[in-house]
């Protein structure tokens, strides 16, 4: 269903629509840039999470962009990416190009759809239908170009993005959306996305130049941290060497495998701390993965949640960036009378693979003090890892408790355990993510459990206590 937030603007210039589903997942949406404002949802211990960063009024909006812009949840275009040089050729005629970056013209110019007010259709039971038409030689675009953004929940979690476009006016323009909305799956509580993994079904990366405009060139990513394809990829390990980089990590545009085959998943992100997984489908050739590197550490949102570089994630599914100069891309953006445009790309939010066999299953707090300890206890010799070691130790009467990964698959390989630790009465618990566990242990492949052992003469004793005590109270 879909209901209209009162006071989001203090003149009733701009609504704010709230999508909501059965699963009481709720996604907020303004008419002004038709931006994603909101996206609530339950992450693996039944707190609810706010996943994309945002301010809570119109005016905190407008505010923000004093201080800086980074496109949140926005609609950008005309044209998505970054044009240069600014001089188009389309339509039998040559056009200038609003520069808001030095001979670049990024995101449609310096006044694009991310600063318009769209007119707004609610139609129940879950969509809500933006509209703007965007006049002849605005950011020196040529052509009357209609835009139409729908807005769709399912009862999957997975919020449908529609992009139409029809040129009302003119022989041709050019024409590529996308939408520029920002994630973090934590909802802040870590203040980064180092942590989070990611997989993309892109084999080749296109080439840029050093102001980061693409060249049309793709490169192969294998042997690079540009590899997400080969296995999935923590942002952190990427974004140490990226860092001294022009983009100051990934900002990229990945050219997705089976293009053209219709709607498909492009790529997926996860966080080990929330257990919360994101998909991304699309029907769309590329993919832009862009980890805010530029967002202002002065912008404060929401909750009092202070943004700056790497807060989130954009993945941005279009066409090509700077087809119109790429003769073999640039057919994807040419927009013409009788030939609209149509874009669908999927957001799906739901839990990694969390056993519901998984219990007691830490909360995200409680999670995050036991996989502090699991790295201490390796550090401090007082840890055995995986199902085996963990047995022996239970056996010798030397567990302190058991840690288990709730993603193991399957499951059953770890169901002995809980038995044996009832039996020999020692607390064990289970965490969201076995890839988290293994980093806790210090090894970079998944651990699907460890043991946490006895040293009398340990500094960890009050806190092996305190972690036990929690445990018994998650089973009241």
């Amino acid at each position: 269903m879909i209901e209209t937030r009162d006071g989001f603007s203090s003149d009733g210039s701009a609504s704010e629509f709230v999508l909501s589903n059965s699963a009481g997942t709720r996604v907020s949406v303004t008419n002004w840039g038709a931006r994603v404002t909101r996206f609530l949802v339950r992450d693996k211990a039944g707190m609810e999470r706010d996943i994309v960063p945002g301010f809570d009024s119109y005016a905190d909006w407008q505010d923000s962009l004093a201080i800086d812009d980074p496109y949140f949840g926005a609609t950008v275009g005309r044209v998505a990416g970054r044009i240069s040089p600014c001089d188009i050729a389309v339509g039998g005629q040559t056009c200038r190009l609003s520069e808001n970056q030095p001979g670049v013209c990024l995101h449609g110019g310096r006044h694009g759809f991310d600063k318009k007010l769209f007119s707004a259709e609610i139609r129940q039971p879950a969509s809500l239908v933006l509209t703007y038409v965007s006049p002849d030689g605005e950011e020196g675009f040529p052509g009357t170009v209609e835009l139409r953004v729908e807005y769709t929940l399912d009862e999957s979690n997975g919020l449908h993005v529609r992009h139409t476009g029809r040129l009302l006016a003119g022989a041709e323009t050019v024409l590529n959306p996308t939408n520029h909305t920002y994630w973090n799956l934590t909802g802040f509580e870590e203040p980064t996305v180092h942590n989070h993994v990611c997989w993309v079904a892109a084999d080749r990366v296109m080439a840029t130049q050093e102001n980061l405009v693409p060249t049309g060139e793709l490169l192969p990513v294998d042997g690079t941290v540009l590899d997400f394809s080969s296995q999935p990829r923590r942002f952190g390990d990427g974004l140490d060497s990226l860092g001294p980089t022009a983009s100051r990590g990934y900002d990229h545009v990945f050219a997705l495998t089976q293009s053209g085959r219709g709607l498909r998943e492009a790529a997926f992100v996860e966080s080990p701390l929330s257990g919360l997984r994101l998909a991304v489908l699309t029907d769309q050739p590329a993919l832009v993965v862009y980890t805010g590197n530029w967002i202002s550490d002065r912008l404060v949102g929401r909750h009092g949640v202070r943004y700056g570089n790497h807060a989130a994630v954009a993945l941005e599914a279009q066409q090509f960036p700077n087809a119109v100069h790429i003769p073999a891309a640039r057919n994807g953006v040419i927009l013409a009378a009788g030939r609209p445009f149509t874009q669908h790309t999927v957001f799906r939010v739901d839990l990694t693979t969390v056993n519901p066999k998984a219990f007691p299953l830490a909360d995200a707090a409680l999670q995050n003090q036991i996989l502090d300890l699991v790295q201490q206890a390796s550090n401090y010799k007082q840890l055995k890892r995986g199902a085996n070691e963990s047995t022996k130790t239970l056996n010798r009467g030397t567990s302190e408790f058991v840690v288990m990964a709730a993603d193991c698959e399957p499951i059953e390989i770890l169901l002995h355990l809980p038995l044996l630790c009832e039996d020999k009465n020692v607390p064990y618990v289970f965490v969201a993510s076995k890839t988290a566990l293994g980093r806790a242990c210090g090894v970079t492949r998944s651990v699907v459990a460890a043991s946490v052992t006895t040293n009398e003469a340990s500094d960890l004793k009050p806190q092996i206590l305190s972690i036990k005590n929690q445990i018994d109270k998650l089973l009241i």
